[in-house]
């Protein structure tokens, strides 16, 4: 939805990013048919088809792509706030050269845009500030792991 609102939007440049970015997901989504664990579909991955299905609905009624884009990228923070939470709690169930790449990236494609057109800035600024939050959780993470916890000493008659 990303790609193809920002295409509509007369995006250029800046869509590189959006484009290697969808193909990634295909490209997880392939492995996790074909080498996952667990079921197809659970309730939660069914919600956010329900949700991005609706905003391709607003897109198609009110013939605008911005509301697309800006559910889709709605759509995305939901899932970002899991893997934030995750980053924070596991943080080395995370890759941080991988994040921090992708915040590069995201630095890049923000650059990209050009010109000061908020429809087309709201995806790379939206995956700017992803990419900071999962930082920010897998370092918070890693110092909570290594702050030695207070035991408690028994108490003297």
């Amino acid at each position: 939805i990303s790609f193809v609102s920002q295409a509509a939007e007369g995006a250029s440049t800046s869509l590189f990013y959006a484009g290697a970015q969808c193909g990634g997901t295909l490209v997880v989504l392939a492995l996790s048919w074909s080498r996952g664990t667990g079921g197809f579909l659970h309730p939660k991955d069914l919600l956010v088809l329900a949700a991005a299905g609706t905003g391709l609905a607003i897109w198609y009624l009110t013939e605008d792509p911005a509301w697309a884009l800006v559910i889709s990228c709605g759509i995305s923070l939901l899932g970002g706030t899991v893997t934030s939470t995750k980053a924070y709690r596991v943080p080395s169930s995370e890759t941080l050269s991988f994040w921090v790449t992708s915040f590069v990236a995201a630095c890049f494609a923000f650059g990209a845009v050009g010109e000061w057109d908020p429809v087309l800035l709201i995806y790379p600024a939206y995956l700017l500030v992803l990419k900071v939050s999962i930082i920010s959780a897998m370092h918070l993470g890693r110092r909570r792991q290594a702050t030695p916890r207070a035991t408690l000493s028994p108490a003297r008659p």
